[in-house]
């Protein structure tokens, strides 16, 4: 049975092959493995370590930047800011981790050879950079030069002006004559300096300081070419001191006469005047004949004279504290008249003067041998806050009363206010100085006042009876 089970199995295998059945013998075939690229693997190797090399650096940087920033938002939060000190500066010994050097500190370090021995190695040609070298301080030589010059032509300029005002410049001197200890005669001379301010019938018209000229028994001007001459005193001025001199004109020769100019009188209420240059002529220094230079430090003074609203005006120029003269522009107008008792004590040698807008109507005055009222009082203006907060009227505020004034002898007192003078009205202190500008000395004048009391401030009337601050030579 087996046989015949074989055999029948046998057939029918050869009649499934006759008969198209699938041939399954390939399925005994062996697989051959596909052969390695190794170039291709290599490369994307060399990739994958790139990238992987690359995100590991842009981490590092990542986290170098955030670091502080997380360690602020996870750490303690501080109570309070950190107090700045400065400590006392210490050096403190390098670790042996500071020795050794950075990779950085080593790159740079090469790097810096590197470029220095590249530079070293260039063709350099030595002629040219010294031709430049030369040229450069040649013409930096020359700019030095330039510049000195431009500085020498700016101080010639100056002292073409200031020849120019020294011919209307003279010195005043005062003989006094005095006994000594032992009682022999002897001659005092007194010296000061002085200005032409005008030519007037014939004579020469000359402002001084009339302190130096008290009691003098002879007065002699010495004008700028050396020559002197006889002067008179021909007024002068009881609250200021100045006086004005009178000089013969036909005692003075053809070739003084055209060597010697008039003043030019400019203006100092210019609003530009502060910071300006100025030139001191007269005896700056103390000496007569001497000259300084400088700026106006200051226009603005308020000087506190009788009777007066004068204007100060103060320089940087460092002078004698005997110092006398005048104050000009650099187109040679007075703009002052030099007076060192105007400082204060720690500005005692700085030169000072009075403004010349305000002793212009004083000068006119002393060459016309006229009067010009005076009261005697010391006044200040009243400030609207003042007014506002403290009551106090507007008008000339009193400060000071002379002794054996006219105001004292009217009554008139410290503290009160003179809102009237005549038909004048007056709001300030200039207000009152023009209103004497206009009186009359010798005649009675109303005056209304506002004086302090019990319930405040009351008006009241007082008739003074101003003097005449002018002595005229016939007066002498």
């Amino acid at each position: 049975m087996q046989e015949e089970k074989k055999n029948r199995d046998t057939g029918k295998a050869e009649t499934d092959g006759e008969n198209g059945a699938v041939d399954v013998d390939f399925m005994k075939e062996k697989i051959k493995a596909r052969p390695v690229n190794r170039k291709k693997l290599f490369r994307r190797t060399v990739i994958t370590v790139a990238f992987a090399v690359l995100f590991g650096v842009i981490a590092c940087v990542v986290f170098i930047l955030l670091e502080p920033l997380i360690s602020r938002m996870t750490g303690p939060s501080e109570e309070a800011e950190t107090a700045v000190t400065f400590p006392e500066a210490t050096t403190e010994e390098m670790s042996p981790e500071d020795m050794i050097q950075s990779d950085t500190q080593i790159h740079q370090q090469e790097t810096e050879e590197a470029v220095s021995q590249a530079i070293s190695q260039l063709d350099i040609d030595k002629d040219k950079i010294r031709e430049e070298i030369e040229t450069s301080i040649r013409e930096d030589l020359q700019a030095d030069t330039t510049s000195t010059d431009a500085v020498e032509a700016q101080y010639s300029s100056l002292s073409e002006v200031a020849k120019t005002l020294q011919t209307s410049m003279v010195t005043v001197t005062g003989t006094h004559a005095d006994t000594d200890w032992a009682g022999d005669a002897y001659e005092d001379a007194g010296k000061t300096s002085g200005v032409i301010v005008a030519n007037q019938n014939d004579r020469l018209l000359v402002l001084a300081d009339g302190e130096e000229m008290e009691d003098a028994q002879e007065i002699r001007v010495t004008f700028s070419d050396g020559t002197s001459a006889t002067a008179k005193v021909q007024a002068k001025d009881s609250v200021t001191g100045l006086c004005v001199l009178s000089v013969d004109e036909n005692a003075l020769s053809e070739d003084t006469k055209s060597a010697v100019t008039t003043a030019t009188l400019g203006s100092s209420a210019r609003a530009d005047l502060l910071g300006k240059p100025v030139i001191a002529v007269g005896s700056p220094s103390g000496t007569q004949g001497s000259v300084a230079y400088g700026i106006v430090t200051n226009a603005a003074l308020s000087i506190d004279i009788t009777d007066s609203a004068f204007t100060g005006i103060q320089t940087d120029i460092y002078g004698s504290t005997q110092a006398g003269g005048m104050l000009a522009d650099l187109k040679g107008r007075v703009i002052g008249w030099v007076d060192m008792d105007l400082n204060r004590k720690d500005t005692q040698n700085l030169i000072s003067a009075l403004g010349i807008t305000e002793l212009k109507p004083l000068i006119e005055a002393l060459s016309n041998a006229s009067s010009l009222a005076c009261l005697g009082v010391h006044g200040t203006d009243v400030p609207e806050s003042v007014q506002k907060e403290q009551g106090v009227p507007a008008g000339c505020y009193v400060t000071q009363v002379e002794m054996d004034s006219p105001a004292m002898n009217a009554g008139l007192q410290a503290g009160d206010v003179i809102q009237a003078f005549g038909t004048d009205q007056i709001a300030n202190k200039s207000d009152l100085v023009n209103a004497l500008k206009k009186a009359e000395p010798g005649q009675q004048t109303a005056v209304t006042i506002m004086r302090q009391g019990k319930d405040g401030y009351e008006s009241a009337s007082l008739t003074v009876t101003p003097a005449d601050r002018i002595t005229t030579q016939e007066q002498h």
